[in-house]
């Protein structure tokens, strides 16, 4: 009964729902560095059915990128102006003002489907006479556009070895019990009897 409770658990919502939040490695070179720097590297967090980012934390020529000082957006253009197809930006800016510095990543993806591996550098016009640029890491000393990048997703356990897990923990509490109960019963009393009169 406990190791169908336990299959449930882990297998019923696998089939129920599919996650949209997910962890990405992200990995870039910009055009120009600071001090033979031109490497960006970090992580974050994309909720696609909420268009948020949850986490963040980046290396960079400018400084480390996270949420003790910086703030995430998402913006969405399904399509943009041109090129005419849909791209999802990733903004990150610091909280002082004119949300200077900034860093910011565009892929070209609608968000529901959204990988991390159609990473763009070319320029965008999100509706006429409005530009958001293209992926750039900026601060009041410094700009640089990206050359290259790449966001993968983090590995996550596969249903399989989160089922082993729970055999594991279903096995050692079986163990557990049966152990304990041994030594409980060895050390009580054993009953006597009266002697015969």
């Amino acid at each position: 009964m406990l190791l169908a409770a336990v299959l449930l658990t882990f297998f019923a919502p696998c089939g129920a729902r599919a996650d949209s939040t997910m962890t990405y490695s992200f990995s870039g070179t910009l055009t120009n560095g600071v001090n033979g720097n031109s490497a960006v590297s970090g992580q974050f967090t994309l909720d696609t059915t909420n268009a948020t980012i949850t986490a963040f934390d980046f290396t960079t020529p400018i400084g480390d990128i996270n949420s003790a000082s910086w703030f995430p957006t998402v913006f969405t253009f399904t399509p943009a102006f041109a090129p005419a197809t849909d791209f999802v930006q990733l903004f990150f800016a610091h909280s002082g003002p004119f949300h200077f510095p900034f860093m910011n990543l565009v892929f070209e993806t609608p968000l529901s489907t959204f990988s991390g591996s159609t990473f763009y550098t070319g320029v965008v016009t999100a509706s006429p006479g409005r530009n958001f640029g293209s992926t750039e890491c900026s601060d009041p000393d410094f700009q640089s556009t990206f050359v290259s990048g790449v966001a993968a997703p983090l590995p996550t356990p596969e249903p399989s070895s989160l089922l082993l897990l729970a055999l594991g923990l279903v096995g050692s509490v079986g163990w557990f019990r049966h152990s304990f109960s041994h030594r409980r019963a060895s050390t009580m009393p054993q009953d006597t009897k009266p002697p015969n009169k």
